[in-house]
């Protein structure tokens, strides 16, 4: 008995941290809250400021054509989540999740990014984005060409 309970504590400790679990769960939850109108709720999701909300709306108008899928997740050595999106199956996106006692996850998303593979740089890199979530997405679409 003991080591059915155990084994129990230790499943839901390690499936607590799964970053794919967490990740999925997340973004099902940001995308309920969005469709749904929740603003209140999607901003307890992710670290945003006052200012940036002002641009949700015409955040809101973009996105509602473009399709998300879920990539990858892996767990980052500072606790983090470092998950690979990709956008309308082409454009490859990073989020970076922090877990968040206030969320209704646990966790909100503290950065997001895309793939620059047009830099000067030898080899790819990440262009991120911790802070005006809204904006940096608003100009992710824009240099993608897509969510008119």
């Amino acid at each position: 008995m003991r080591l059915l309970v155990f084994s129990l504590l230790v499943l839901a400790a390690v499936s607590a941290t799964d970053p794919v679990e967490v990740t999925n769960r997340h973004l099902t939850a940001a995308f309920n809250a969005f469709k749904s109108g929740n603003q209140e709720e999607l901003f307890k999701m992710l670290f945003t400021s006052d200012d940036d909300k002002k641009h949700f709306p015409e955040f809101s108008k973009r996105i509602h054509n473009v399709n998300i899928i879920f990539d990858s997740a892996k767990n980052l050595p500072d606790g983090n989540i470092e998950a690979i999106v990709k956008v309308n199956n082409v454009h490859q996106a990073k989020i970076v999740l922090k877990q968040n006692p206030q969320s209704p996850t646990g966790w909100s998303i503290i950065g997001v990014g895309r793939l620059d593979t047009t830099s000067r740089h030898i080899a790819s890199w990440w262009s991120m984005c911790y802070v005006g979530y809204f904006w940096c997405a608003i100009e992710l679409l824009a240099v993608w060409g897509v969510g008119h």
